[in-house]
């Protein structure tokens, strides 16, 4: 073979030698390529399913998680009215009982018309969970415009508890003076309280624990400052007896 078949032979060994390693590193690079989009869209897969359980986990975690609360809140709100009705029971009948010595002593001169109205207004002893309310139950009105009111505020339970007392006051107003308020009942969970508000009244300050219906000094001090409330408000107001 002469030189130059040599070197032809040579250059086309050389040729194929290149083809060859030029496939080969195409075909890993392919592989590679493929190796990689696999492993991609299988991370992809995998972040999905986990995302997935993860939401569901969130989702049902946070379902329980509001029906336990919606739970708790209802077994509070029982709880609570549960309260309510309890000091219900115990303080209606005190309250009542004020008022209907107030009627009483206030039926005599509303018979000689020293009183042009008696306006009536209900309201509960204690709510639960809600506002407080404060009306006037009562209001004696003489001719003159003067009136004593009786002034209700609600007691109010909340989570179970009683947070804020119930509350009567016994007040005197006649126009151009100032409101005077003359007796207090503070009722609380350990203790009911009769207070001299003013200090213009000969009445002294008292309290009792447990059921005020059930303490017979307390009754007997409630039934004396009465008539004394009464006849502070006929005298004081602008009347002619």
């Amino acid at each position: 073979m002469s030189d130059l078949g040599v070197r032809v032979e040579d250059i086309n060994k050389g040729s194929e030698e290149r083809d060859r390693v030029q496939n080969q590193k195409l075909n890993e690079m392919l592989a590679i390529q493929g190796n990689e989009k696999a492993k991609n869209e299988y991370l992809s897969a995998h972040k999905d399913l986990i995302n997935l359980l993860a939401d569901r986990i969130v989702n049902e975690s946070s379902d329980d998680l509001l029906q336990k609360q919606r739970e708790s809140r209802k077994r509070i709100e029982m709880v609570s009215e549960e309260m309510a009705n309890k000091y219900e029971l115990e303080w209606a009948p005190i309250s009542h009982f004020i008022i209907r010595l107030l009627d009483n002593g206030f039926q005599k001169w509303e018979e000689k018309g020293y009183l042009s109205k008696i306006e009536s207004k209900d309201s509960p002893v204690v709510v639960s969970e809600k506002q407080l309310v404060s009306v006037n139950a009562r209001r004696y009105i003489f001719k003159d415009g003067s009136f004593l009111q009786v002034r209700k505020q609600s007691g109010r339970v909340e989570s179970g508890k009683l947070k804020s007392p119930f509350l009567i006051y016994l007040e005197f107003d006649r126009p151009g003076y100032p409101e005077n308020s003359l007796l207090q009942f503070n009722f609380y969970a350990d203790r009911t309280e009769l207070m001299n508000a003013s200090g213009v009244l000969d009445i002294e300050n008292y309290k009792t624990a447990g059921n005020p219906m059930s303490d017979k000094e307390f009754i007997d001090r409630v039934t004396d400052a009465i008539p004394r409330v009464i006849n502070h408000a006929i005298v004081t107001s602008d009347i002619t007896l």
